[in-house]
């Protein structure tokens, strides 16, 4: 299978996996496939998405990622009252392809969240063998820190989950 057919089975499965209606549109780019309610909310998506890939790789990497590579297909909920977002590695012989799960606002669904997100596979794409917990999501906590809230966010679940990184790593860092 080469990269365009392995692009089209994550965003097949991941949809299939990650539907909860019939209403749901999809945009599709060689980069991103995004799953969202409605064509305005995926066509939005899909430009911030891409967008957000192109500065904040030349702004941690120093270079863009080759069209293709990294591919993400990101299924987008609106809600008012509920915020989140996760993304997880699909690997296969071919590279890795990551699903951006998204759950905001209509107002917020182009902004901070995504880039949070976005982050997250650009860094796992750029380090496949992975990075600290402390590392991804401070990382990816600086691309939407505007007023603070995702390293409140961070620090708390630093807290819940007892994982907070070693000073001696901090400084070997």
């Amino acid at each position: 299978l080469g990269m365009d057919a392995l692009n089209q089975i994550c965003v097949a499965l991941s949809v299939l996996l990650t539907s909860s209606s019939d209403s749901t549109s999809i945009a599709k780019s060689s980069n991103f496939a995004v799953s969202a309610p409605s064509e305005e909310v995926a066509s939005e998506v899909l430009a911030a998405a891409e967008s957000f890939r192109r500065e904040l790789a030349l702004e941690w990497l120093n270079k863009e990622l080759p069209e293709g590579v990294g591919f993400c297909v990101i299924v987008v909920q609106l809600s008012e009252r509920e915020q989140g977002g996760s993304t997880s590695e699909m690997k296969s012989k071919r590279g890795p392809c990551y699903l951006i799960r998204l759950k905001t606002s209509r107002a917020k669904v182009t902004g901070a969240p995504l880039a949070h997100e976005i982050l997250h596979a650009l860094t796992a794409t750029q380090f496949p063998q992975g990075l600290p917990p402390w590392a991804a999501e401070g990382t990816a906590c600086l691309a939407e820190d505007v007023d603070g809230l995702c390293c409140r966010r961070a620090l708390a679940w630093f807290s819940k989950t007892a994982t907070w990184p070693r000073l001696k790593d901090l400084l070997e860092a």
